[in-house]
């Protein structure tokens, strides 16, 4: 391992995706595997990455190779847009201690009922890290709480920010909620001074859209 070089490449890596800049993310990431390709929190935010950039089977593989207690943390999302439900759900039950008390069951519980549609999405029980089980249930109005109540907690900077950019988000990344949040962490401001994604451009000085 060579100091003082993986986690300046690592945040950077992380940051492009966070913005939108996929494909430069990834050719980050991958610098940062040939240095150091032991490092699991490395290696699950890499197969995010490979998985933004459409390489969904190296993705899997490389989440998957990570160490029991991290694979819950990242790999149940994957598995899940495969519609491997049960193993999702199994996985997010072994990752159980690292959450609050009941979060992982409720996330697990209702993945386990998936692709069935829940009656009252509004009554669902807050599942934090788990919110993508959201989109699978029929509840995708409630994926975007939990990146808001970063953003209302001062923390704005995370890995989880760049699955905002998966197919399956598309039609959120449309609603003034969206755009809304993405004012609020700084992300308009930054694309304004450095450069729009390909996803995004602006509409006029004050909105924009994002496909």
């Amino acid at each position: 391992r060579i100091a003082g070089i993986e986690d300046p490449i690592a945040g950077y890596g992380r940051l492009l995706a966070e913005v939108g800049r996929l494909k430069e993310s990834l050719a980050m990431r991958q610098r940062l595997r040939a240095l150091d390709p032991f490092v699991p929190v490395y290696n699950w935010v890499t197969a995010w990455v490979l998985w933004l950039n459409g390489e969904t089977d190296a993705a899997l593989a490389l989440s998957m190779s990570v160490p029991p207690a991290h694979r819950g943390y990242t790999a149940p999302r994957l598995l899940a847009a495969l519609g491997r439900y049960q193993e999702a759900a199994d996985l997010i039950v072994s990752a159980s201690g690292m959450f609050l008390p009941g979060v992982a069951d409720n996330a697990a519980s209702l993945l386990r009922s998936a692709p069935a549609r829940v009656a009252s999405p509004e009554a669902l029980p807050r599942l934090g890290w788990f919110n993508f089980v959201y989109l699978h249930v029929g509840a995708p109005d409630r994926t975007l709480e939990f990146y808001e109540d970063g953003v209302e907690a001062g923390y704005s900077v995370s890995a989880s920010n760049m699955l905002l950019w998966l197919p399956y988000y598309a039609s959120l990344r449309k609603t003034q909620r969206y755009k809304d949040f993405m004012r609020k962490r700084g992300v308009v401001a930054y694309w304004r001074e450095r450069r729009w994604p390909e996803q995004c451009r602006p509409l006029n000085a004050d909105d924009f859209g994002c496909d």
